[in-house]
């Protein structure tokens, strides 16, 4: 256990108004000044007598009076010396966890919860943690130890030769209960066995950790039993918080806050009766306040790969779906039971008689508020309590429950994912990907630890053999389960911050990219972002990634030095808008969408405009291309084969073009009655130029042709094709990878194989479900493909549509990448972000049209489906997610489940989205849509 002293420092600014430093004798003469004046104003002469019977009579009928006949809980007074009282205690019951709850691991520091009271200047801490070196804690041993004894006794009915799967003998070793480890009931006793301190803190923080050790063994577990035991935990966490809620009201207990110490005569009536009074701020009220932190996800963790192996059949792959789903479960369990507890508000708690919480006249509380509570506070409803309006006891209404569940394990995610894409190259709306280095949540390292030796959980090992790294803070974590203190210091400020926001009026702002979230946010990106960040891990991406050859590197620094002078030329007051292409370019015109601009009337009667995207490159490769066949062909596993290095050879030269920034594209509509010119550019820094300009009027439904003079030859495309899309109507928005496409975006090696060995396959059944819907919806129907994949691929999967889709308008990500690493990044990172953003534009130029919108389960097309779904209502009509079985896909389970689809569909109508194996099964569905809408 930890105990910090109390501090001397001045109250904070957002503590309640409370006396000035009058002294005691001064209070209780003002305290009976009110009192006599109240008096005599109602009673007169009478007053004499009356004070004479009450100070004989109201102590034994305080004493004899039982607490069930009061609406609140009784505060006494006595003329002892008035006592100070601290600001605010913070007390935390847990677990170790990622984020550091406990003490005593080598070069922590301290825990966040240590951090989060400075940050919001405590005058007590209390922990009652385990130490980072002793076993991990579980919420309850005695349920974890009922449920290990239970499924042992089903072992040994089970026949293993029939059934191995029943075969979970190996828990009794590898996941035995803890029974050093005090639990949340042992944790809660050793603190209610505490006297309880000289000076009462004014308010309490009660802060609970637990969860992280519990999904850690219960993954092992099968899944029904300990989706069932997590159900058992919650409701066991929160039946330890209302007891402490029921102690918290005992003057004699060291759960009690003294709220109601030295508070003005305007205090009480404001504060005890804050329906008199619209100006009272909610978070000045009396309440016990809670923290329970989202868990966060620990097969992202380096610690995980650190588990036991199991027997057969089970595996780690197994695990750590369940540890996946499991920690959903948790945290969502968490979230219902605190909203129904939130819901409790001032409710009188169970038990309040055999607590016994009566008037204790030992208790010094002269600067209470007995001589200032007006009489029109006493319950008009309870007789008792008007019978005693003279008897010196004050009722105070019972605290209002007020419950928080801060998600800081996005915080953790998005570490992750900041590196991932940094790396990469990408960024994304959040600001993910162009943090500086000198950022607090920037890390060079996110996915080793500073150290190798886990603190808590799995293996012992002697410190004397442990290498420990030259700079922990540019680690992310400093062990295998735990984060650094670079990380832990920022997760208590972020923590701080919504603390003093929802419970204490604090007036800071945190940073957008990393706001904690309360017990009503819904979150599915993180869900999302967790899956691809344990998709690269399993799949060894960052390995495959960095054997990838890349022929630019030697001369980087000097491309680069180079490229910044020419801008510096171009950018001169000779040439102010770029530079037009010349014979030595090499141009990509890129098939796009017209749309009609709303008319005053609001008909889409206004003027037609385009989105024109060029690409212009430099014409000869600068990269070894015979280094980056070989890389690849090494990369996949595939013989010598000529006629296999030749297509390699051909699919890579767009990857190996230098870009050419700065430069303008003429280009020539070509209508059937006129011509229009239009200049597209400049390029942008990855070679790329967007322009939405006016382009003449055209027919709904029809198409026209644009070409550029320039920037022709081998490879080049200066043809390009404009679709008149009016402004209503049906649309079609499909990904492309593993929905339409055979890509395997979850391998890196399938990706390298899929892209540049194989021919391309389309998902069976998917042309032909095309096909059908295209004869089905109106001829004007516009069609758009979504895809992940860089722009460098634009010709490669325009040539694989053609051949087996509908025409449409493709849109690609809008970087170049230089090195097919590139590639892997691009098609498993922030993909749901650039999903949203891309289906945004679409919303912005067609916002009338009725959108069928078509994916798959192993990238992130639930959540960005759903999310554009509840953000533009009524613009999407139907969702469909072809349900990834038949491809080679890590973790295709876990993607799979249908709490996953729930969560990314919430608030959405059941009619309105459908997951399906067979894509026959979705003819029907469109159909049924059409009509209905």
């Amino acid at each position: 256990m930890a105990v910090f002293p109390r501090s001397s420092r001045a109250p904070a600014d957002h503590q309640l108004p409370r006396d000035g430093p009058a002294s005691s004798l001064r209070h209780r003469l003002g305290a009976i000044l009110v009192f006599f004046t109240h008096r005599i104003w109602r009673g007169g002469p009478r007053l004499i007598l009356q004070v004479a019977a009450c100070v004989l009579i109201v102590p034994l009928l305080l004493h004899l009076m039982p607490t069930h006949m009061t609406g609140g809980y009784r505060l006494s007074w006595s003329s002892s010396p008035p006592r100070e009282t601290g600001t605010l205690r913070i007390v935390v019951f847990g677990s170790q966890d990622v984020a550091g709850s406990s003490t005593g691991y080598s070069g922590s520091g301290s825990a966040w919860t240590e951090q989060l009271c400075s940050e919001l200047d405590c005058s007590s801490y209390l922990s009652f943690v385990p130490d980072a070196t002793s076993k991990p804690a579980l919420t309850s041993n005695g349920l974890y130890g009922n449920e290990l004894h239970a499924l042992q006794e089903q072992v040994k009915a089970s026949d293993y030769a029939s059934a191995p799967a029943k075969d979970y003998e190996f828990l009794l070793t590898q996941y035995p209960v803890p029974m050093e480890a005090p639990d949340l009931e042992a944790q809660v006793k050793q603190f209610l066995a505490l006297p309880p301190p000289a000076d009462a803190p004014r308010e309490t923080l009660w802060v609970f950790t637990f969860g992280t050790w519990d999904i850690w063994n219960l993954a092992a577990f099968p899944r029904v039993s300990a989706e069932h035991l997590v159900d058992a935990l919650v409701s066991h966490l929160f039946a330890q918080i209302e007891l402490l809620y029921l102690k918290a009201l005992n003057p004699t207990s060291v759960a009690f806050s003294d709220f109601w110490a030295n508070v003005t005569e305007n205090d009480v009536d404001r504060l005890a009766n804050p329906k008199k009074s619209s100006k009272t701020d909610r978070r000045e009220l009396e309440s016990f306040r809670i923290i329970i932190p989202q868990l966060a996800d620990m097969t992202i963790a380096p610690g995980w790969q650190q588990r036991p192996e199991p027997s057969y059949p089970h595996s780690k792959a197994e695990q750590m779906r369940n540890a996946d789903f499991l920690t959903k479960h948790w945290n969502s369990q968490v979230k219902n039971a605190l909203e129904s507890w939130n819901a409790k508000a001032r409710r009188r708690p169970e038990g309040i008689e055999e607590e016994n919480v009566k008037e204790v006249t030992e208790w010094p509380k002269s600067k209470s508020l007995l001589g200032l509570l007006p009489a029109a506070f006493q319950s008009e409803k309870d007789p008792a309590r008007e019978a005693s309006s003279d008897d010196g006891v004050v009722y105070a209404p019972y605290p209002q429950r007020a419950g928080l569940q801060l998600n800081m394990a996005i915080s953790i995610l998005d570490a992750m994912t900041e590196e991932e894409l940094q790396r990469s190259g990408l960024k994304d709306s959040k600001g993910r990907g162009s943090l500086s280095l000198n950022d607090s949540m920037r890390f060079v390292d996110t996915w080793t630890p500073c150290t190798a030796k886990p603190s808590v959980g799995v293996t012992a090992v002697d410190a004397s053999n442990d290498t420990v790294c030259d700079k922990p803070d540019d680690h992310l974590y400093y062990d295998s389960f735990t984060l650094g203190q670079r990380a832990i210091r920022e997760l208590a400020v972020l923590a701080a911050d919504k603390i003093s926001q929802e419970f204490r009026g604090g007036q800071k702002a945190a940073p957008h990219r990393f706001v904690a979230m309360t017990v009503n946010d819904f979150n599915p990106s993180s869900f999302a972002g967790a899956m691809q960040l344990r998709t690269r891990k399993e799949k060894n991406f960052e390995e495959v990634e960095s054997n990838l050859p890349d022929p630019r590197k030697p001369k980087l620094e000097t491309t680069q030095l180079l490229s910044v002078r020419g801008w510096l030329d171009r950018l001169g007051s000779l040439n102010p808008f770029g530079k037009a292409v010349t014979a030595d370019d090499l141009v990509w015109l890129l098939d796009n969408t017209a749309f009609q601009q709303q008319g005053g009337s609001g008909d889409g009667s206004g003027a037609w405009r385009a989105e024109f995207v060029a690409a212009v490159f430099e014409r000869e490769p600068r990269g070894k291309v015979v280094d980056m066949v070989t890389g690849i062909v090494r990369a996949v596993g595939l013989a010598d084969d000529a006629a296999e290095r030749k297509t390699v050879e051909e699919r890579i030269v767009p990857f190996l073009w230098d870009i050419r920034p700065l430069r303008t594209i003429a280009v020539t509509q070509h209508h059937h009655l006129r011509r229009g010119e239009l200049k597209v550019g400049p390029t942008n820094v990855n070679g790329l130029a967007s322009n939405v300009l006016a382009v003449p009027s055209g027919g709904r439904g029809s198409l026209v042709k644009s070409t550029t003079k320039l920037g022709g030859g081998e490879g080049a495309i200066i043809e390009m094709q404009t679709y008149y899309a009016g402004p209503d109507g049906w649309g079609i928005i499909s990904d492309i990878d593993d929905t339409i496409k055979i890509t395997k975006t979850s391998d890196p090696v399938g990706i390298l194989k899929e892209t540049f060995v194989e021919e391309p396959s389309p998902i069976p059944g998917m042309p032909e479900l095309y096909a059908q819907a295209k004869a089905l919806l109106p001829r004007d129907t516009a069609w758009f493909y979504l895809s992940a994949s860089p722009y460098n691929l634009y010709p490669f999967l325009k040539q694989f549509r053609k051949q087996f889709y509908p025409p449409g308008t493709l849109i690609l990500r809008d970087s170049s990448w230089k090195t097919v690493a590139g590639l892997l990044s691009a098609l498993t990172l922030n993909t749901e972000e650039y999903k949203v953003d891309r289906m945004n534009k679409i919303n912005s130029w067609l916002p009338r049209r009725k959108m069928i919108v078509i994916g798959d389960s192993t990238q992130s097309d639930p959540e960005a489906y759903g999310e554009v779904y509840r953000t533009r209502p009524g613009w999407i009509k139907l969702i469909l997610i072809r349900k990834a079985t038949d491809v080679a896909s890590f973790g295709i389970d876990e993607k799979n489940e249908p709490e996953r689809f729930e969560k990314a569909f919430k608030d959405i109508p059941r009619e309105a989205w459908h997951v399906f194996e067979d894509p026959s099964e979705c003819l029907q569905i469109i159909k049924d849509t059409i009509k209905q809408k």
